[in-house]
C-alpha cells in the first residue's frame, strides 16, 4: 500500500497513477527457511507490542 498526501490537488489532474511493490518486496519462505539454518539454533519469540503479534 503506497499513501500519498497531495499538496496541490491539481497534480493528478488528468493522469493515470499506479503503484507496483518492488520484486525485492516478495520473500520466498522456503528460501527464507533454508537462510535461517544457516545460523545456531535460537527460539524464535514474539513478545506483546512487537510487530507480528
Amino acid at each position: 500500500m503506497l499513501i500519498v498526501k497531495l499538496f496541490q490537488q491539481e497534480a493528478l489532474d488528468g493522469r493515470d497513477w499506479w503503484f507496483t511493490d518492488p520484486p525485492s518486496y516478495t520473500v520466498d519462505e522456503l528460501v527464507l527457511e533454508e537462510f535461517d539454518k544457516t545460523f545456531p539454533y535460537k527460539e524464535k519469540l514474539v513478545l506483546p507490542g512487537q510487530l507480528g503479534q
